[in-house]
């Protein structure tokens, strides 16, 4: 079972983001420069950056963009973010009612 792409866009840029790529306070891509580099719709990108903002690794400024949070720790967030790739990739082999229980944890 393949992510959903808003999932797949949001880990490009946690990547980006926990790797020191896109450091804190950069700017953004807009959400049309997000459409016309990922090939997705913009229903699908505000998807991804609302759940980057809701997971505190972005913040939404009215009229401005989307920025890093200043009080991001990129390689911290790198190591917690392979394990929790990690953990999904190894989900994606269990039964489903073992995957079930399983997010209820992670």
């Amino acid at each position: 079972m393949s992510e959903p792409l808003y999932k797949q866009l949001s880990h490009t840029l946690i990547r980006k983001i926990t790797t020191g790529e896109w450091q804190p306070g950069y700017k953004l891509p807009s959400e049309n420069q997000l459409h016309i580099k990922y090939h997705l719709s913009r229903v699908t990108i505000q998807k991804a950056l609302s759940e980057l903002v809701m997971d505190k690794y972005i913040i939404s400024y009215q009229g401005k963009g989307y920025f890093v949070r200043n009080d991001i720790k990129p390689l911290i967030n790198f190591h917690f973010y392979n394990v929790y790739q990690t953990i999904n990739q190894f989900m994606a082999y269990l039964p489903q009612n073992i995957q079930s229980v399983l997010q209820e944890v992670v």
